[in-house]
């Protein structure tokens, strides 16, 4: 069971990271959270992009797989605020 934010239905990256499979028990569900990018990289010749975000609640980063069309052609670089 993941640990939501107290106004939002975002999931806290802490939740995802500190869980019991390390969050392998979530591949292919989908969630929402949101944080600081701290990299992103544009991959499969523009098809989808891996961010790599942490909302504060740990150290920790979480990598997002997500599709270029949903950053409507924008990979988001360091230090941009994101709610994906």
């Amino acid at each position: 069971m993941v640990e939501r934010a107290k106004y939002s239905k975002r999931v806290i990256i802490k939740s995802i990271l500190e869980s019991q499979d390390g969050g392998l028990g979530l591949v292919g569900q989908t969630m929402v959270v949101g944080g600081w990018v701290k990299t992103g990289r544009e991959q499969g010749k523009g098809s989808f992009a891996f961010l790599e975000v942490n909302d504060g609640s740990c150290f920790a980063n979480l990598q997002v797989s997500i599709l270029f069309s949903f950053l409507h052609n924008y990979v988001p670089f360091e230090g941009s605020i994101i709610y994906v």
